[in-house]
């Protein structure tokens, strides 16, 4: 079996923060961790997915005085109207029969 080195440029930052969480979690080694990883990888076992969250957005008084106005509404039934079926929502829509 040959081998080979795969050298992946990171921060020290990074790599140390890494190696803690990987010896926390009973791993001998960060390359231990990444063995395993591409290990699993390359059997099709590891799914990375990504989560981003967006950042908040602060709302003007305007806006903010708006939308609380409109969960009022919504609170009321005040300017909201419901529908039976698909009918009577083109009907309240203003859309006519042919």
């Amino acid at each position: 079996m040959s081998r080979t080195v795969v050298q992946i440029p990171v921060t020290t930052d990074l790599r140390d923060r890494a190696y803690q969480m990987a010896i926390s979690q009973g791993f001998s080694s960060l390359q231990e961790v990444m063995r395993l990883a591409m290990h699993q990888i390359a059997q099709g076992n590891l799914r990375l997915q990504m989560h981003f969250e967006s950042p908040s957005m602060k709302l003007s008084e305007k806006a903010a005085q708006r939308y609380n106005e409109m969960d009022e509404d919504l609170a009321t039934s005040k300017n909201f109207k419901e529908a039976k079926n698909i009918s009577d929502l083109l009907n309240k829509l203003g859309y006519e029969k042919d």
